[in-house]
């Protein structure tokens, strides 16, 4: 998942005064960003609720079965042992911010459950939602 901006550096400037840590305040503002779009992301996994409306589609009787036997809750929330969910991260550069997988196990976790249970990603409102937190970073 990546948040692009498209922003001549020159034209920055002038907006922003002249100012010699545009770069930095960019970094910056992204970096916060994705880290509130992790938390977005994370916050519904809890609810077990999709990016793309709904909750996630319920879990195979064998799968829940498994599940009960090993403690583990009934609603479909992506956090078996909670491994997937710590190894996702963020990064920024002046004009791009990351979240993704730290662990190839992790990402590829991510990538099956994907298919079914849509949860890395945002709706419509919630790309909103970090457009304002991109905004309010800047100021």
């Amino acid at each position: 998942m990546e948040i692009n901006l498209d922003i001549k550096g020159d034209l920055a400037k002038l907006q922003l005064g002249k100012s010699d840590s545009v770069d930095a305040m960019f970094k910056r503002a992204l970096s916060r960003t994705a880290l509130h779009g992790k938390k977005i992301i994370q916050d519904r996994m809890d609810s077990g609720v999709s990016y793309k409306g709904g909750l996630f589609k319920k879990y195979s009787a064998k799968y829940l079965k498994f599940r009960k036997s090993k403690g583990r809750g009934q609603k479909p929330d992506l956090q078996f042992t909670r491994q997937m969910r710590s190894g996702m991260t963020t990064s920024a550069t002046n004009t791009t911010a990351k979240i993704f997988f730290t662990r190839p196990d992790d990402a590829k976790k991510a990538f099956k459950n994907e298919q079914t249970r849509p949860f890395f990603g945002f709706s419509n409102k919630e790309q909103d939602e970090l457009r304002d937190k991109l905004i309010e970073n800047l100021k």
